[in-house]
């Protein structure tokens, strides 16, 4: 005779065998929760921004899971990004659910007709970026937008106040197809025209099937 507390678990076992076999719900992204230091993770500050004394830290008082999370900050309204190390192996035609988490300190501002904050994407194929290749953006409200890199750096919107209060920022995205091919992709967490303190927390990527709803896409969603 089998309890009802073993059914339970053996049923739950089995469900996550059924998804580890199908290569899915497994977060790509070593030191998700920054409860190993900085490891797999550093700051990018383009050239425009240099002076605006961005810096990454961390922090074991905004954590919003386990002990510690990223802290990235600028003195002055700047564009900087925490960026993921590894390149991420993907192919053309698959889907990939993003999610981070992220805080703003009460102080912090953003530049008028800009976004704030946006997950970026840049799509590479071996060691390089992909020629002629898109990037993809996701916005905190979940939307994504995927168009040139050039462009995608001047991508406008209307300011918001960044969420005091740490907010899920989720999206199912589909690496498209580029006609010169697509192997891998370059993720940053990214800090758009903002001045004060910004926390990070608990960032996964996870393959998911092809039945998988995707996020609503635009035509650079984020010009007003």
């Amino acid at each position: 005779m089998i309890h009802s507390g073993l059914r339970i678990t053996l049923v739950v076992s089995m469900a996550a065998l059924i998804t580890l076999a199908n290569g899915y719900a497994t977060n790509e992204v070593l030191n998700p929760g920054f409860e190993s230091g900085k490891v797999e993770w550093y700051l990018f500050v383009p050239p425009e921004s240099q002076e605006k004394s961005c810096q990454y830290n961390l922090s074991n008082r905004e954590s919003h899971s386990g002990k510690t999370c990223a802290e990235i900050s600028s003195e002055d309204f700047a564009r900087f990004g925490l960026s993921y190390k590894r390149r991420l192996f993907v192919n053309s035609g698959e889907r990939y659910r993003i999610i981070a988490w992220i805080k703003a300190d009460s102080g912090a501002a953003v530049k008028n007709s800009t976004q704030g904050f946006l997950i970026r994407f840049v799509l590479t194929q071996g060691k390089a970026d992909a020629p002629k290749s898109p990037a993809i953006f996701i916005g905190l409200n979940g939307n994504v937008t995927i168009e040139s890199l050039i462009d995608g750096t001047k991508l406008r919107g209307l300011a918001a106040p960044l969420p005091t209060e740490w907010t899920k920022v989720e999206a199912v995205v589909e690496i498209p197809v580029v006609k010169e091919g697509v192997d891998g992709m370059q993720m940053s967490l990214c800090g758009q025209n903002t001045r004060g303190t910004l926390w990070i927390d608990d960032v996964s990527i996870e393959k998911v099937s092809e039945s998988t709803p995707l996020s609503p896409v635009g035509d650079n969603f984020l010009r007003p």
